[in-house]
């Protein structure tokens, strides 16, 4: 149900759910570095992208 309202939520912003997750731990605060794993070029551009994201109450 989680990873339901998750990927609801990715499609929103038309992102994936890694990189909502990724974008929300990066809102966590200066402090709270994130160390996300890349075994394949595309999941490091999903990684990049996500620092672009921008994450709003209520999404879209």
């Amino acid at each position: 149900m989680l990873l339901t309202q998750l990927n609801e939520i990715a499609a929103g912003y038309s992102s994936t759910s890694a990189q909502i997750a990724l974008a929300w731990v990066l809102t966590k605060g200066q402090h709270i570095v994130p160390i996300p794993g890349a075994s394949k070029i595309t999941h490091l551009e999903d990684n990049c992208c996500a620092a672009y994201s921008e994450l709003r109450a209520g999404g879209n």
